[in-house]
């Protein structure tokens, strides 16, 4: 399992009601991103993060069951893929590269 000091992470936002207001939405620094989803699919939530100034620096994990989406997914800017299901060796390895490009502290590895 990795853990990482919680204070390395962003925050992300909660859900408003009429007697807590919203609290300003935040920008992860990583997404683990499914590239079949519904409506809008993943590569399209890709690509257009990638195209927004504010939003382009996320890094972005994608994920898949059908190996030949990877390149799809890889052109429209993820930063890296892994089919679906990953092995929690592979998972750990991405996210701690990942994390580490973003320079969060290195994580405390445990079995």
């Amino acid at each position: 399992m990795i853990h990482y000091p919680v204070t390395s992470l962003p925050h992300f936002p909660i859900a408003s009601s009429p007697h807590f207001p919203a609290i300003p939405p935040a920008i992860p620094a990583l997404l683990i991103l499914d590239v079949l989803m519904p409506r809008l699919d993943g590569i399209e939530v890709c690509r257009r993060l990638k195209a927004n100034a504010g939003t382009r620096a996320i890094k972005i994990l994608g994920l898949t069951g059908y190996p030949d989406m990877i390149p799809r997914l890889m052109e429209a800017g993820a930063d890296a893929c892994l089919c679906k299901p990953p092995e929690l060796w592979q998972l750990e390895g991405e996210l701690e590269r990942l994390l580490s490009a973003l320079g969060v502290p290195q994580a405390k590895v445990s079995g």
